[in-house]
């Protein structure tokens, strides 16, 4: 029978939507070297043409069992002469593993293109017969976020705060693409997820070759561990980890996610990019 992969599948696919999201990038270093900035000025140094536009193909499998598959799509628009990226995605389970647990997803991250900081994410989930959408809006110059959720005809609304250190997933995905790293390199901050605030830690372990789809790459192993900021004191946190192998040439997109489950672990690799011919960063599968 196949495990209650909930947890793993949808954060796996939150991490192909905002490239590689769990990642708590462009915080102090702890191996005794600090990068000269700081969570917040780093957001800017992202600009709209350092992240190829096309379309991100990924493939998950369970123990080996193909069982899911991802696109991410992103491009760049302007609304009003204001440059944006739109980062789109979508997850489904394999109609194989359908018989066993169904899940569909889809998601969309506006993102100012001269600040590298989402305006907003809509995602909608379906698992089995629950469905879920939320829409989250943020005002850094408020230091707030205006969370809605609906459900069964209801909306839910609350207003979060947003903590010095705390950034959006998209954010994370294209900070990542130009954030210097290192093996030994230990970083933390906070990451706001739909209305959950997570502790996020990172290091980057190792440089490896690794096979993503049926190309081999040069990468670097990063091992995040994460949890959800409980408001229970008594409650200790369920941390949760995750491999992470990353192109080692920039722009640094996800090559492959590992994530244990109680029985085995489930695997995301990218097997697929659909770009312009000359857009195409090397040694990247062309789809």
């Amino acid at each position: 029978m196949v495990p209650n992969k909930s947890g793993v599948v949808g954060r796996a696919a939150l991490i192909v939507i905002a490239l590689s999201a769990v990642l708590a990038f462009c915080a102090r270093v702890t191996s005794g070297e600090d990068y000269p900035f700081t969570a917040r000025s780093c957001l800017s140094s992202t600009s709209m043409r350092e992240i190829p536009e096309g379309k991100y193909l990924y493939e998950f499998t369970w123990n080996g069992v193909p069982s899911a598959t991802g696109e991410v799509t992103i491009s760049a628009e302007n609304e009003g002469g204001q440059p944006f990226y739109y980062i789109s995605g979508t997850a489904r389970t394999s109609a194989f593993a359908d018989l066993f647990w169904r899940f569909r997803a889809n998601a969309l991250a506006v993102v100012d293109a001269s600040s590298g900081r989402a305006k907003s994410i809509h995602v909608f989930d379906q698992e089995n017969a629950r469905i879920k959408e939320t829409e989250t809006v943020f005002n850094y110059e408020a230091a707030e976020a205006y969370y809605q959720r609906w459900k069964k005809g209801k909306v839910r609304q609350k207003t979060l705060s947003l903590e010095h250190d705390t950034i959006d997933p998209a954010a994370l995905g294209l900070i990542l693409s130009r954030q210097p790293l290192k093996v030994g390199d230990c970083n933390a901050m906070t990451v706001l997820v739909g209305d959950d605030s997570y502790a996020l830690e990172y290091r980057v372990t190792a440089h490896e070759r690794v096979f993503a789809g049926e190309s081999e790459f040069n990468a670097l192993r990063v091992e995040p561990t994460f949890h959800i900021i409980e408001e229970k004191r008594n409650k200790p946190p369920k941390v949760r980890q995750m491999t992470v192998w990353l192109s080692e040439s920039e722009p640094r997109i996800p090559l492959k996610m590992r994530s244990k489950t109680f029985i085995g672990h489930v695997t995301c690799e990218l097997v697929g990019v659909i770009h312009e011919p000359s857009e195409i960063p090397p040694g990247t599968p062309n789809g």
